[in-house]
């Protein structure tokens, strides 16, 4: 009675809880519960995600395939041993046989069952064939059921390291996915800031244009308009001289008598005063129009169109002298300025090393031969010029000139800044200033 209540206890703890047979495919969750493959895929599709049914814990189910789940394997071993206990004990009731195999009879020997397995060959024998053929030629011999006990035993081996694998590789595909998504969001992101830095741009266009046209209807403008005042002058000498020659070419049509002779011959006198005094200036409207023609439009390049550039960080070694370049930004239209920011990059990989700016005064950088670097700042509202020399990391170290006045009327976007070997430095703003100081003071 003992023997088999302990027998009905064991074989409930094989039962599946949700579908109450033996387990089939048993799977272990996070929780450490088990259930039938079977089960679980019922209730993850109907519940879209998988939820313990003993302690409704969430596991977490790799690409929601549950045979990926770990299998429990010493359950499964467990109720095979039960099942095939069930069998030979139903056999044994109903022949009332041994518990063993029925092998394949031996061709040679048709009387042996093949009960030997020839490891070398690797094939089933018979005890008679193992001796006689097999074991003269110094082949392992092993009992047929000692083979089957090895061989199950291997297969659960690769069946565990299959599942420990599948787990792995699970692993690594969440974090590949990842790392996708990772590069995904930095796409994005970078999308976002070019799409930005475009807008900006074609707005900063729109306006510099408006600022050009002008800027050409302006100067054009005038220009016409003298060309025009010149058209309406010669006009009007034309009408004057067709005038006068009508009333010259009606006298010839009346009787000359004394009074109207007299005016006639004013008349043609008057005519040749005006054919005299009009001589067209040929000279005036060619060199009006050589000054329209001497306005010209000079294109800044590709190169203020570029939007940016995509970088690459790296670490320098500490024996490496990385490359520097000075930039400073281009102006914008109507009269605003980004010259503001005077910036050191590096040569390779184009990131920012070191920057700086001064309020809202107008930069302009050079390098001069000790590497130092100096800068011209403009207070454009003021007309003020100073000069201040920096280290190529952009740390002060004194001040040039301070203060300086400077006609800041008319410039251009060529203004530069330029230090030479005896001494001097050169300062060009506007359109035809040049500055040069000899000395340098505090």
């Amino acid at each position: 009675m003992a023997t088999s209540l302990k027998h009905e206890t064991f074989h409930k703890n094989l039962e599946c809880p949700i579908c109450l047979s033996f387990f089939k495919e048993p799977k272990i969750l996070t929780c450490s519960h088990t259930f039938c493959k079977g089960c679980l895929e019922s209730l993850l599709e109907s519940h879209q995600k998988l939820l313990c049914p003993t302690c409704r814990e969430e596991t977490s189910v790799p690409g929601g395939v549950v045979g990926r789940l770990q299998s429990n394997i010493t359950v499964r071993s467990l109720v095979e041993d039960v099942e095939t206990q069930g069998q030979v004990c139903t056999n044994s009731n109903r022949e009332n046989k041994s518990l063993e195999r029925k092998w394949n009879k031996c061709q040679k020997h048709p009387n042996y069952d093949e009960e030997c397995f020839c490891v070398n060959c690797n094939k089933f024998v018979c005890c008679k064939c193992g001796l006689l053929e097999h074991a003269k030629d110094a082949h392992t011999i092993l009992e047929a059921d000692a083979h089957e006990t090895e061989q199950k035993n291997h297969v659960k081996k690769l069946v565990s390291k299959a599942d420990v694998k599948i787990r792995n590789v699970d692993k690594y595909f969440t974090f590949v996915e990842y790392q996708r998504k990772r590069v995904h969001n930095i796409q994005e992101r970078l999308n976002g800031e070019i799409d930005a830095t475009f807008e900006e741009s074609v707005e900063k266009l729109k306006e510099r244009k408006t600022v050009l046209k002008k800027e050409v209807g302006y100067k054009l403008g005038k220009i016409k308009t003298l060309l025009g005042d010149v058209e309406k002058s010669n006009r009007k000498q034309i009408d004057e001289i067709q005038k006068v020659l009508d009333l010259v070419k009606d006298g010839l049509n009346f009787p000359l008598q004394t009074e109207a002779l007299t005016a006639h011959k004013a008349m043609c006198q008057q005519l040749e005063v005006l054919l005299n005094q009009i001589r067209p200036d040929e000279e005036l409207p060619r060199r009006t129009a050589e000054e329209g023609e001497r306005i010209g439009f000079r294109s800044q390049g590709s190169d203020e169109l570029r939007l940016g550039q995509l970088t690459n960080t790296r670490e320098v070694p500490a024996h490496t002298k990385s490359k520097w370049v000075l930039r400073t930004e281009a102006p914008l239209p109507a009269g605003k300025s980004m010259r503001g920011m005077v910036e050191v990059i590096n040569d390779v990989s184009g990131a920012i090393i070191h920057s700086i700016s001064k309020g809202g005064d107008e930069s302009y950088p050079a390098v001069c031969q000790d590497e130092s670097v100096i800068i011209a700042w403009v207070k454009r509202g003021q007309g003020l010029l100073s000069i201040v020399q920096y280290t190529k990391e952009l740390k002060y170290i004194k001040n040039i000139l301070t203060d300086f006045k400077i006609n800041v009327a008319y410039t251009n976007r060529y203004s530069f800044l330029q230090a030479f070997k005896t001494g001097e430095i050169a300062f060009f703003y506007g359109d035809h200033r040049l500055y040069i100081f000899h000395e340098t003071w505090e």
